[in-house]
């Protein structure tokens, strides 16, 4: 199993990796998933949104890949590293208001 995302994606699969290999992407953002859709169906491919811009063709058999859903990175984040998770600035608010409102 190799993890991945796109601005990691430069290595060459069948080259580096057992034929056998799971590629797992691991999506931080929203281009990430219009990336690995149009290399794995040669759409137009996507340029802007990446720090690091990550490769525009990717010699890889489409059944070796899986997307590691997002929701894991939010439990893992949560719940082994004990990050808290964001509130939307809205929640914070009103949080903030009602404690004020109790003093």
């Amino acid at each position: 199993m190799r993890l991945f995302y796109p601005e990691s994606a430069h290595f060459n699969p069948k080259v580096e990796d057992n034929p056998d290999t799971l590629l797992v992407m691991v999506a931080f953002k929203a281009m990430d998933f219009h990336w690995i859709e149009s290399i794995l169906s040669d759409k137009k491919r996507v340029r802007k949104g990446f720090w690091k811009q990550p490769p525009l063709i990717w010699d890889v058999n489409p059944k070796q890949i899986r997307i590691l859903n997002p929701f894991f990175m939010e439990i893992a984040a949560d719940k082994l590293l004990g990050l808290p998770i964001q509130q939307p600035y809205k929640i914070k608010q009103d949080l903030r208001s009602s404690t004020r409102d109790q003093t």
